[in-house]
Parts: structure tokens; sequence; C-alpha cells
């Protein structure tokens, strides 16, 4: 791994408080990707860093439990994203 790559491990996130109403708030594991802009969450959803919170206790995702206890491949490399006027959303 180079310096400039983020790390490959994946951490506990979910969306900061008042970012998103309470039900969404779901902890999901992610790597960061994308020169560090974001978390790409095991279901595949493309959290922005600013936008998030690392946090191992709270309501798990369920699509990423799932996933990961039917040994799904982690979706990290697979969802594209891009920067649209300054904003990360899923391509």
């Amino acid at each position: 791994m180079k310096c400039s790559e983020p790390p490959t491990t994946p951490v506990p996130v979910r969306y900061r408080a008042g970012v998103v109403g309470e039900s969404r708030r779901v902890v999901h594991p992610a790597v960061l990707e994308w020169d560090g802009a974001i978390y790409l969450a095991r279901c595949g959803e493309p959290l922005p860093v600013s936008q998030v919170e690392v946090e191992p206790h709270g309501m798990p995702c369920m699509k990423c439990a799932a996933l990961l206890s039917l040994g799904v491949a982690p979706a990290h490399g697979r969802r594209g994203v891009r920067m649209v006027g300054g904003v990360i959303e899923a391509a």
C-alpha cells in the first residue's frame, strides 16, 4: 500500500446527528475510498466523510449484516460514485 492510499480495513461509521433522520443513522462497516472523500459501506452506500462519525455502537445496517452473514464480497470498488457540484452521489 502506498502512503497516499487509504487503509482498506473496515471501520464502523454512521451519519452524524442532524444529517439524516434517526432511522437512517445505522452503523455500516465501511472503508475509505476515492482519495479519502467517502467511506464506502459493505452494502454499497457511499458515505461522505464530512457527514459521518466513527461509531461502533448502534443499530447495524441490515443489508450490511445480511451480506456479512452470507459471506458476500464487499461492494468496495464496485459501486461508482461521482462529484456533482461539490456533492458526492452514486453513479
